[in-house]
């Protein structure tokens, strides 16, 4: 298989990872990407509905599910860069794009997860999805196996409600919420530090390398 051919129930996309590199052994896409696509694909939304995609890394869902009305939602510049390039290079509509600092808004037919790494990242970002969903149904996420642990589940279960994961397919596994909390509390994600010797205030938000 070509590493730049991703095939889908959506369709078949060419992909390639930013920045580009000469030679490039590896995919835009893995199979957490795949297993999302899949399960939509079992009982895909109405044409048309609005979709929020979270954490795409190069634009693979949004590539795919072009024919939506995608919201692309990524702390990561490169993830948007790459997801224009990809939806242009397969002439697929471009999501409309939102940085972590922005909030999604309104009703969305389904909410693609990809898990962050970074735990105050990931708990940032469900209790904002928590405010978003109508029901646990329509929420889906996706990680590779070896990133999912009882640290990360707990994540879930203090955040957005009680899930669980699925059986591993090809080395990543899905997580379904069973129930949601009734009224999603937010956190401020700003973290502030005091230096009263430099007479200065510093802070960062959730996603910062080294936070504490």
């Amino acid at each position: 298989m070509s590493n730049t051919q991703l095939e889908t129930a959506f369709g078949s996309l060419a992909l390639q990872r930013r920045p580009r590199r000469r030679n490039e052994v590896l995919q835009a896409w893995d199979a957490a990407d795949r297993y999302l696509l899949n399960t939509l694909a079992e009982s895909p939304p109405a044409p048309g509905s609005r979709l929020l995609l979270v954490n795409d890394q190069f634009g693979a869902l949004a590539a795919a599910l072009a024919d939506y009305d995608c919201i692309s939602w990524s702390d990561s510049a490169v993830a948007h860069l790459a997801t224009a390039d990809n939806c242009s290079a397969n002439q697929r509509r471009t999501p409309q794009i939102l940085s972590s600092c922005e909030r999604p808004g309104g009703d969305f037919a389904a909410v693609l997860y990809r898990l962050p790494r970074n735990h105050s990242y990931m708990r940032f970002q469900l209790q904002q999805i928590a405010a978003l969903l109508d029901g646990p149904e329509t929420f889906l996420a996706a990680t590779m196996a070896k990133y999912l642990d009882a640290p990360t589940m707990a994540v879930f279960s203090n955040s957005i409600g009680e899930a669980a994961a699925s059986l591993a397919w090809k080395k990543a596994r899905l997580i379904r919420l069973q129930q949601l909390h009734g009224e999603p509390e937010i956190d401020d994600d700003w973290l502030s530090f005091q230096c009263p010797e430099l007479e200065i205030s510093l802070g960062n938000r959730a996603n910062v390398f080294s936070r504490a």
